[in-house]
C-alpha cells in the first residue's frame, strides 16, 4: 500500500466480470465530519485500505452482521452508500414509532423504526363445512414499546434463526428413526460388502503365494533333472538364490549348506524388528490409554461446569434477564439455557428414551470438540431442526409455520422498510417455499452480507468457466446407478442442472444503492443523530492516478463507487476504483519497478475538464463525418461497393469462394455462421481455434489436452445414457401402472355376476333362456 498525497493507494491481482485478469488500483481517503461546519476535513494520518469485512461483533455471519465490507471488490456496477451509527427518535423523546432518512444529492433511502414487539399465536378458526381442516389465523402483533435509539445493524432487522415444528411431531420422530435405521442398516450392509471383498482378496492373495510357492519348487526340481539325472545322488551342485539373501548349496546326498554367517545376521534382523514391533505396539496402547484419562477428565470438568451454571442464584438469573431487556433495544437477545433446562428436559413419554439418546450424543459431540453445549454453542439443534433465514441469519422475526410453538412471543424486528412493512399474514413463513425468495427482506442502512439472499443468489462462475464446471457436475452422476433408488433420486435431481452464471451485480452490498456518485453531493441525515436534522457536503475531491510496473507511467481511470458514512466515529470514507490489463500475478515477478501516483484535484474542475474533452470528442467526430459525406458523392459510393462485391468482401465478414458446404455439416464442425441477407458467412472456426491452440502446447501438455477432452466426451456419453435409461424407466412403469388400472378395473367389475352358478355367464340368449314377459321356450325338446 502507498501513501499519495493523503490518499491510501493499492494494486491488488483481479478479473474482470468474464473471469479474465486484470489489475486493480484501489485509491481510498477518508475525512473527518464536522457536522458544525457542516464540511468533510482531511485526516492528518492516512487510514488504510480494508482488506476484510469488519464485523459488528464475532466474525461468523451465523452470529454478527458486517458493518463496513472490504475495499477490494474487483468491480461495482452500482454505487454503494453505508450509514454505521443510529436511528434517534426526534428530540431525543421516547416515541412507539419514527422514521429515518439518509439523502445524498437527489437520492434518498428511508427506514422505519420501531419499539419493542412481540407476536402472539391466534388458534385457528373452526371449519365451516365438515371433513375440511380448520382455517390458520394471521398472528398478532402488539403495539410497539417507546424506544429513544436503535442501531442500525442486521440483529434488529428481520430475520434470524426459527424451529421448524412439524405438524405432527410423533410422526416427524418416527419418520427421523425410520429413517437414520435406514441409513444404519445401509452403512452395515456396505461394511459387510467391503468386509467380504477383503476376504475374498485375502483368500485370493494366499491361492497365488501357494501357486507361486508351488511353481517355485518345480522350476527347483527341473532344473535340478533338466540334464537327465535320474537319482539325486547323481545330480551336480546347483547354487540356488533363497528369501534372505544368503546362498544354500544342494550336495550330490542332498545334504543344505548354509552360510552361518549371515543366516545369524538374518535371524538376528528379524528377532530386532519383532522386538521394534513390540515396543510400538506396547507405545500405542499406553497412548490410548492416557488419551481415554484425558477425556474422561475433559468431560468431568464439562459436566461440573454445567452443574455449576445450574446451580447459578437467582440473584443472577434476575440480573442476567435485566440485562437482557435492556439490551433488547440494541438487537441483542440472551437467553438463559438453564430456566429452559426443564422444558428441554421433558419431551414426550412415549419418545422419552429416544429423545435422552439423541442429547446424549448431542452433548457428547460437542464435548469432543472442547465445546460446552450450553454454554459456548450460541444454537443447538434439540427435538427438531433450526434453520436460518435465507435473507438475514441474525435478526429478529423469522418464523416458520403457523403454531404457538412458533409464533407465541415471538420478538419482532426494530427496523423495517416502510414500502414493504411487516404484516401478521407476512409473519408465518411456509418452509417449502424458502428457496422461492418469498421470505421478506430486512431493513436498513448498512451492508447485506455475501451469503444473505438476494445477494447470494447472484453469485456463480465466470462464463469462461461454465463449460468446466458443467463437466464437473456431470462426473458426480456419471457413475451412478439408475436402478438404485437412492441414485435414481440423485440423477434426477442432479442431470438436468446447469452451473449459474455469475450475476455481476454480485459485488454491490450495500442497502442503499445509487446510479452515480461524484464525490461533491450535499448529505442530509434525517433522525440519524442525536441533533435531529444534519447537513453538510462531501469534501469535493477526486484522485488522478497513475501506475508504473517499470514500463513508464500507465493511466488509471478510476470512478468513485462507495460510500461511508460513519457518524459514531465521524468518518466519511470514499473508494475509488479502476483496472489496468493483466497477463496474472506471474507478471509481477518480472516488474523492475512498481510505484503508484496520486494527485489530488477539485472535482468541480475535473468534471469540466471532462465535459470539454467529451465534448471536443464529439465535435472531431461530427465534423469528420461531415467531411467523408460531402468528399464521397453517391456514384463513387455505389462504384466502391461494386469493387468491394466483386474482391469478394462483405459487411459482415469474408465469402468463401469455393462452394459452400451444407449448414449443418457447418454446424458440427464449429462455425459459427450469420445468416443475415440469406447468406452463409464464416465469422469463426472453432476447430481452426483449437488446431492453433494446439501447436503453440508441448507434446505433454497436448496429450493432456486430449486425454481431457476424452474424458469430457466420455463424460457426455454417460449422461446421455443415462437421461435413455431414465426414460425407459418411465415408460416401464407407465406401461405397470396401465396395467395395474386395467387390472383393477376388470377386479371391479367381476362382482356383477355375482349370486350365478358356476360356469353360468349370465346371458340370456340361450335356446333355454325364457323371456321376462314371452311364453315358455322350447325346454325339454
Amino acid at each position: 500500500m502507498f501513501e499519495r498525497s493523503g490518499y491510501a493507494a493499492g494494486y491488488y491481482p483481479s478479473v474482470d466480470p468474464q473471469g479474465n485478469d486484470r489489475l486493480l488500483i484501489v485509491v481510498k481517503r477518508t475525512f473527518k465530519l464536522d457536522a458544525v461546519e457542516a464540511k468533510c476535513e482531511p485526516l492528518d494520518k492516512v487510514e488504510p485500505i480494508l482488506l476484510a469485512d469488519e464485523y459488528v461483533g464475532d466474525e461468523d455471519p451465523f452470529k454478527s452482521s458486517v458493518a463496513i465490507e472490504s475495499d477490494l471488490a474487483p468491480w461495482k456496477l452500482a454505487r454503494d452508500v453505508v450509514f454505521v451509527g443510529k436511528a434517534h427518535a426526534p428530540q431525543g423523546k421516547k416515541v412507539p414509532t419514527f422514521d429515518a432518512t439518509l439523502r445524498v444529492g437527489r437520492f434518498a433511502k428511508r427506514v422505519r423504526l420501531f419499539g419493542p414487539r412481540k407476536a402472539t399465536w391466534v388458534p385457528p378458526r373452526d371449519p365451516k363445512k365438515k371433513n375440511t381442516p380448520p382455517e390458520p389465523q394471521p398472528p398478532v402483533i402488539s403495539e410497539p414499546e417507546p424506544i429513544a435509539e436503535v442501531s442500525l445493524t442486521h440483529e434488529n432487522a428481520y430475520g434470524g434463526f426459527a424451529t421448524f415444528y412439524p405438524p405432527d411431531p410423533a410422526a416427524f420422530r418416527k419418520a427421523i428413526r425410520k429413517q437414520r435405521k435406514k441409513e444404519e442398516k445401509k452403512a452395515a450392509e456396505k461394511k459387510a460388502a467391503e468386509t467380504k471383498k477383503a476376504d475374498e482378496e485375502a483368500a485370493k492373495a494366499v491361492e497365488q503365494k501357494a501357486a507361486a510357492q508351488k511353481a517355485k519348487k518345480k522350476q527347483e526340481t527341473e532344473s535340478v533333472f533338466s540334464s537327465g539325472v535320474k537319482r539325486i545322488e547323481d545330480a551336480p551342485d546347483v547354487e540356488l538364490e533363497v528369501e534372505q539373501g544368503s546362498k544354500r548349496f544342494k550336495s550330490a546326498e542332498g545334504t543344505v549348506v548354509l552360510d552361518l554367517a549371515e543366516l545369524a545376521e538374518a535371524e538376528a534382523r528379524d528377532a530386532l524388528e519383532e522386538t521394534n514391533r513390540d515396543d510400538q505396539k506396547a507405545a500405542d496402547e499406553k497412548r490410548r490409554r492416557r488419551d481415554q484419562k484425558d477425556i474422561a477428565a475433559d468431560a468431568a470438568t464439562l459436566a461440573a461446569q454445567a452443574l455449576a451454571d445450574t446451580a447459578a442464584g437467582d440473584a443472577e438469573r434476575s440480573a442476567r434477564a435485566k440485562a437482557a431487556r435492556a439490551l433488547d433495544s440494541e438487537g441483542t437477545r440472551t437467553i438463559d439455557l438453564s430456566e429452559l433446562g426443564e422444558e428441554l428436559d421433558s419431551p414426550e413419554d412415549d419418545d422419552e428414551d429416544w429423545v435422552e439418546v439423541e442429547k446424549r450424543r448431542r452433548d457428547e459431540f460437542y464435548a469432543s470438540l472442547g465445546l460446552d453445549p450450553e454454554g459456548e454453542v450460541e444454537w443447538v439443534e434439540g427435538d427438531f431442526p433450526r434453520i436460518p433465514c435465507p435473507t438475514n441469519f441474525v435478526g429478529k422475526g423469522f418464523a416458520l409455520g403457523n403454531s404457538k410453538e412458533s409464533l407465541d412471543g415471538l420478538a419482532l424486528p426494530l427496523i423495517e422498510d416502510p414500502d414493504a412493512p411487516l404484516t401478521p399474514e407476512l409473519l408465518p413463513v411456509d418452509p417449502t417455499t424458502l428457496h422461492l425468495g418469498l421470505v421478506p427482506r430486512p431493513g436498513g442502512l448498512g451492508v447485506v452480507h455475501r451469503a444473505y439472499q438476494p445477494r447470494a443468489g447472484l453469485a456463480g462462475f465466470f462464463p469462461r468457466d461454465l463449460g468446466r464446471m458443467q463437466h464437473e457436475m456431470d462426473k458426480q452422476i456419471a457413475d451412478l446407478d439408475p436402478n438404485d433408488p437412492d441414485d435414481e433420486q440423485v440423477i434426477r435431481a442432479c442431470i438436468e442442472r446447469q452451473p449459474q452464471r455469475l450475476d455481476p451485480r454480485v459485488h454491490n452490498g450495500a442497502a442503499f444503492q445509487i446510479p452515480e456518485l461524484w464525490g461533491d453531493e450535499d448529505v442530509f441525515l434525517e433522525n440519524l443523530d442525536k441533533a435531529g436534522n444534519t447537513f453538510f457536503k462531501l469534501p469535493g475531491r477526486t484522485p488522478l492516478v497513475r501506475f508504473d510496473r517499470g514500463k513508464g507511467w500507465e493511466k488509471v481511470e478510476v470512478v468513485l463507487d462507495t460510500l461511508v458514512i460513519d457518524r459514531e466515529k465521524e468518518r466519511v470514507h470514499l473508494v475509488w476504483r479502476g483496472t489496468l490489463p493483466f497477463t496474472g500475478s506471474a507478471e509481477m515477478e518480472h516488474w523492475s519497478r512498481v510505484d503508484i501516483d496520486v494527485q489530488d484535484f477539485s472535482v468541480v474542475e475535473w468534471r469540466d475538464r471532462e465535459e470539454s474533452l467529451a465534448l471536443g470528442r464529439r465535435k472531431d467526430r461530427g465534423e469528420a463525418l461531415k467531411l467523408g459525406v460531402d468528399e464521397i458523392s453517391d456514384e463513387d459510393a455505389a462504384l466502391f461497393d461494386d469493387r468491394i462485391e466483386q474482391a469478394g468482401i462483405g459487411l459482415h465478414g469474408i465469402k468463401e469462394d469455393k462452394p459452400a458446404r451444407d449448414q449443418e455439416t457447418r454446424q458440427s464442425d464449429g462455425a459459427l455462421l450469420d445468416l443475415r441477407d440469406g447468406d452463409d458467412i464464416l465469422l469463426h472456426d472453432d476447430s481452426w481455434v483449437q488446431a492453433t491452440i494446439d501447436g503453440a502446447l508441448t507434446d505433454e501438455e497436448r496429450r493432456a489436452a486430449e486425454l481431457a477432452r476424452d474424458e469430457v466426451k466420455a463424460v457426455a456419453a454417460k449422461k446421455a445414457a443415462l437421461k435413455a435409461k431414465l426414460e425407459a424407466l418411465d415408460e416401464k412403469r407407465r406401461l405397470e401402472a396401465e396395467a395395474e388400472a386395467k387390472k383393477k378395473k376388470k377386479k371391479d367389475e367381476k362382482p356383477k355376476g355375482e349370486g350365478q352358478e358356476e360356469g353360468d355367464d349370465g346371458d340370456d340368449d340361450s335356446p333355454d333362456a325364457t323371456p321376462a314377459d314371452g311364453p315358455p321356450g322350447p325346454k325339454g325338446r
